[in-house]
């Protein structure tokens, strides 16, 4: 590389302020899912702590952990999944400050990750209270129709915990699902519907109608790409292998990562 080149790169070797914080150079670890570095406690396992200590070792400037809920009050965690602050503060405070201190000893800074929760980006285990900006009721009287039986109609098909997220979500929002239905007509008004297995019939009164057609993967590049390529072991992960989303995408980059 020449001398030039190196120029252009300098900047990034140069110490940056945020805040009250000097940070020794601009690479930065972003938060990422810490799947399997998490005890029941909510807090990192030692194993946790030493993999964002390699990290610092390499001479990252900032570390970001993985997400962390603040405050369990709204939504529960599954655990052992994720950092939970509440769940044994003081067992989360001596682990963090173990972190801290060998991460420091590199001269790296560390940011946790704050969160409330996951909210509508996976699925909900429990939610104990709708937080709003009122109390006011719901304006709307939702209903959901399927077009297939195989979206989240309880079919054999249908993976468990998405039934049980729409579930969920129905009674949350108060919407009524009509499950295994699909919608013959719709009119200025209302929506006609006709069940898929028994052929019952039913008109939903309706001003407005929102059509969700759902998500199919395209992922026609990645067996022609590894069919052309000399490139070892080459994977597909996320949207492009199956739709979900970013949380099943990061755990399935996890798992494929544990077992290369």
């Amino acid at each position: 590389m020449s001398k030039k080149e190196n120029n252009k790169y300098e900047s990034l070797f140069e110490p940056l302020k945020i805040g009250g914080v000097i940070v020794k150079n601009r690479f930065f670890m972003s938060p990422m899912g810490n799947f399997g570095h998490v005890d029941a406690e909510g807090a990192l396992t030692d194993e946790g702590i030493d993999y964002y200590v390699e990290r610092a070792k390499g001479g990252i400037g900032l570390i970001i952990t993985g997400y962390c809920i603040a405050d369990e009050a709204i939504e529960e965690a599954e655990t052992p999944s994720i950092l939970v602050i509440k769940k044994n503060p003081l067992i989360f405070i001596q682990k963090c400050s173990q972190l801290t201190e060998r991460v420091h000893a590199y001269g790296t800074k560390i940011f946790l990750q704050l969160t409330a929760g996951f909210g509508r980006t996976a699925k909900v285990v429990k939610v104990n209270k709708k937080i709003a900006p009122s109390d006011a009721a719901n304006m709307y009287d939702p209903s959901i129709v399927e077009f297939t039986d195989q979206i989240m109609g309880g079919t054999k098909n249908a993976p468990v915990g998405d039934i049980e997220m729409a579930h969920l979500y129905a009674d949350y929002y108060k919407m009524h699902m009509n499950m295994n239905t699909k919608a013959t007509e719709i009119s200025g008004n209302s929506v006609k519907i006709e069940g898929v297995k028994d052929g019952s019939r039913d008109e939903i009164p309706s001003d407005t109608v929102l059509i969700a057609v759902g998500y199919e993967s395209v992922n026609d590049i990645y067996p022609n790409f590894v069919k052309n390529t000399s490139v070892p072991e080459v994977y597909n992960v996320g949207d492009s292998n199956h739709v979900a989303n970013i949380y099943y995408a990061i755990h399935d980059a996890y798992e494929l990562a544990n077992n290369i």
